[in-house]
């Protein structure tokens, strides 16, 4: 439940900045880049290229 309504702030944020900036953009993409982080398999695919590297190292 709360998930969801911290997704509706960071959408009616985004809204906020588009409408008083012409630099809502770059916001756009941030929270864009974190959204896509957030699915599963793209997630997976960052910690076990992670794991790779530190297993390496």
């Amino acid at each position: 439940m709360l998930q969801s309504w911290a997704y509706a702030a960071i959408i009616l944020s985004l809204l906020h900045v588009a409408i008083l900036e012409k630099t809502w953009i770059i916001y756009a993409v941030i929270v864009g880049i974190g959204f896509i982080i957030r699915i599963p398999s793209v997630k997976e695919k960052i910690m076990s290229r992670r794991k790779n590297k530190t297993q390496a190292a």
